[in-house]
C-alpha cells in the first residue's frame, strides 16, 4: 500500500536526519510517521517509529516523552515482535540510566542474535560506567558483526 510505504519511508528520513544531528526535522518527520501509522493502524511502523523517536527523545533531553513512546512501542510489540521489544527495552534502560537493565537487554539481544541491539547495549553501558574495556567490546562486536559505521560511532563518543 502506498500510503503504508509513505509512513515508513518518513520514518527512515527521520532516523537519517537524527543520525545528521538534525533534531527539528527528525522529529518532524517521525511525527507524520508516526500520525500516519496510527490513522490507518499499521502497526509494525508505528512500533519502529516510536522506538526511533524515543531514542531522538533521549538524545535531546526529553526523558519523559522517550518513556512514554518507548512504553507504547513495547505494548505495540506484545510476544510478537521481539526485536522491538528489545529495542524499547534498550531505550528504557538508557532513560534510567539502568546498569541492570542494560545487562538485561545485551542478554536478551546476544540470545536473540540481534547484533545491533547488542553492540548498543554494549556502547550504552560503557557510557555509563565509563568503562574502556567495555567501549573496546562494544568496538570488537560491532566490527566482528560487519557494523564498522557503528563501531565508528562508538570510538567518537568514547572519552
Amino acid at each position: 500500500d502506498d500510503l503504508h510505504r509513505v509512513a515508513h519511508g518518513l520514518n527512515n528520513l527521520g532516523v537519517v536526519l537524527a543520525a545528521r544531528h538534525q533534531h527539528e526535522a527528525s522529529e518532524h518527520a517521525f511525527r507524520q510517521a508516526l500520525g500516519m501509522a496510527q490513522q490507518h493502524g499499521f502497526r509494525p511502523t508505528e512500533m519502529s517509529a516510536r522506538v526511533e523517536y524515543a531514542e531522538l527523545l533521549v538524545t535531546t533531553g526529553r526523558l519523559a516523552e522517550a518513556r512514554e513512546n518507548a512504553e507504547r512501542a513495547l505494548e505495540l510489540a506484545g510476544d510478537d515482535d521481539l526485536f522491538t521489544k528489545i529495542d524499547a527495552q534498550l531505550v528504557l534502560a538508557e532513560v534510567n540510566r539502568s546498569v541492570a537493565e542494560y545487562d538485561e537487554v545485551l542478554r536478551r539481544a546476544t540470545d536473540a542474535e540481534f547484533r545491533i541491539i547488542e553492540v548498543r547495549a554494549l556502547a550504552g553501558k560503557a557510557a555509563l560506567l565509563q568503562d574502556k574495556a567495555l567501549y573496546d567490546k562494544a568496538i570488537e562486536r560491532a566490527e566482528s558483526a560487519g557494523l564498522r559505521y557503528r563501531a565508528d560511532l562508538i570510538r567518537k563518543g568514547m572519552p
